[in-house]
């Protein structure tokens, strides 16, 4: 895998949480995801946490380049990626949220 160069920046996020990117090798029921938190959790399978970052005062979290290190991914593979991210006044009183699930086909 010659450039590790993939970037995903998380926004809409609660200023100074803490937010964690995730990927995971299959699709949560199917791609209708599954309750949890105040969210819906999309990447399943076998998980890798790829780090955490602390929201900005604007909302945002960058994460990348360099994120295969930790998420171990070959040249073809499709990776779901996640976002979870702490929300203590979220609309269900869960005090986390996710973003929408992204699939990702990794080419070289």
């Amino acid at each position: 895998f010659a450039a590790d160069d993939l970037r995903l920046i998380g926004v809409g996020l609660v200023p100074g949480q803490a937010a964690l990117l995730y990927l995971g090798t299959s699709k949560t029921n199917n791609g209708f995801g599954t309750d949890f938190g105040d969210g819906f959790r999309c990447a399943s399978g076998a998980i890798r946490r790829l780090g955490v970052k602390i929201a900005t005062g604007g909302g945002q979290a960058s994460f990348g380049p360099g994120l295969n290190a930790a998420g171990a991914w070959a040249p073809g593979d499709t990776r779901y990626f996640q976002l979870w991210y702490r929300d203590p006044l979220g609309p269900c009183g869960q005090g986390f949220n996710l973003s929408n699930g992204y699939q990702i086909t990794l080419t070289p």
